[in-house]
């Protein structure tokens, strides 16, 4: 992550066909602007408990610290995901949209 914004975006999706669940993202961008996908995972339900163990081990990898300062999370209007990323790290999340 050296030399990479400290920018993270964080999304979740349903995934269709035969392998059903959801597929949870955190993408970041780089100093040249372009994206990058960070840790992504696939979890049978998008809910808190799925978010938390996504999240806590993203903070761990990447070692963000709690209170995450000098971090910036960006994600639609997922209200799941502001509150687990409150409980997480303690720290606002931006919401797009």
């Amino acid at each position: 992550m050296d030399g990479c914004r400290r920018v993270i975006g964080l999304d979740g999706c349903f995934l269709k066909g035969p392998m059903k669940g959801e597929l949870l993202s955190a993408v970041g961008r780089d100093a040249n602007n372009q994206i990058y996908p960070i840790a992504w995972a696939v979890v049978e339900y998008e809910n808190k408990n799925s978010w938390a163990w996504f999240l806590g081990h993203l903070q761990k990898d990447i070692r963000i610290p709690y209170g995450a300062e000098g971090w910036v999370f960006i994600t639609d209007k997922q209200k799941v995901i502001g509150t687990t990323t409150y409980d997480m790290y303690a720290t606002e999340i931006f919401r797009i949209g």
